[in-house]
């Protein structure tokens, strides 16, 4: 077995020279595994019992039938990746959910591939297009260091739908005082609520496209009572 290094998270991939012995009984590989473990589990969740889910999968236009279903929970049938995008559907998880473990520890080591394991944590990353996995195995090299050209090109082909933010660096220095304000309600803020700074960009990501529209709503109102109907808002 080779070990190929850890990043700044603690994650690393393994690559094995050969396949492990465990698997489970059906001869399935680990992902095809996780994924009938993962649809047994959350389709009982759901309190749906195997009609159920069929009824969901006809709905959505990939029928499967009970039969199908039950030998799918049990490892005993492959899931093709039409009826692993129909199936995330009618549970109303994203497919990663199926394919990957329940956590996302990261000192715990799973299997990838029969020969590559990294981190629950690494692997969560890399399939929601957060991180590239830890180290690139197919390099000739032994390099294990921070890759930037392999981590800019990974941001822009795995997250069309949150493009990374380019803004050069020096457009934040000639804007840095305008920016202080800010950074110090940050540090503030944290100070106050004991939050994480990630808790709180998450909170304000959240908020924004509400505070946004509120905004938004505010400016027409006011636009509205200061003349656009011929009347003016009253004054003191």
């Amino acid at each position: 077995m080779r070990r190929l290094g850890d990043d700044e998270f603690c994650c690393r991939v393994t690559v094995r020279s050969t396949s492990p012995a465990a698997v489970l009984p059906s001869g399935g590989g680990p992902t095809g595994n996780r994924v009938a473990e993962n649809l047994r589990s959350l389709r009982k969740a759901r309190g749906l019992d195997l009609a159920d889910l069929s009824a969901r999968l006809k709905k959505v236009g990939q029928p499967m039938g009970i039969n199908v279903l039950s030998k799918m929970e049990l490892g005993q049938r492959r899931v093709d990746v039409d009826d692993l995008v129909a199936l995330a559907v009618a549970l109303d998880v994203s497919p990663n959910r199926l394919l990957l473990p329940v956590t996302a520890n990261r000192n715990t080591e799973f299997a990838l591939t029969p020969n590559a394991d990294t981190t629950k944590a690494a692997a969560w990353s890399w399939a929601t297009g957060d991180r590239e996995l830890p180290v690139d195995i197919w390099r000739a090299d032994d390099f294990h260091g921070l890759d930037l050209g392999r981590r800019m090109r990974f941001e822009e082909e795995n997250r069309p739908h949150d493009p990374p933010d380019r803004t050069p660096l020096r457009e934040f220095f000639e804007r840095q005082e305008r920016l202080d304000p800010v950074i110090q309600a940050m540090i503030q803020a944290k100070d106050d609520t004991g939050f994480s700074y990630k808790t709180i960009i998450s909170a304000l990501k959240s908020g924004l496209p509400w505070l946004e529209s509120r905004q938004g709503m505010g400016r027409i109102v006011q636009a509205h009572l200061e003349g656009g109907d011929g009347e003016r808002s009253p004054k003191d």
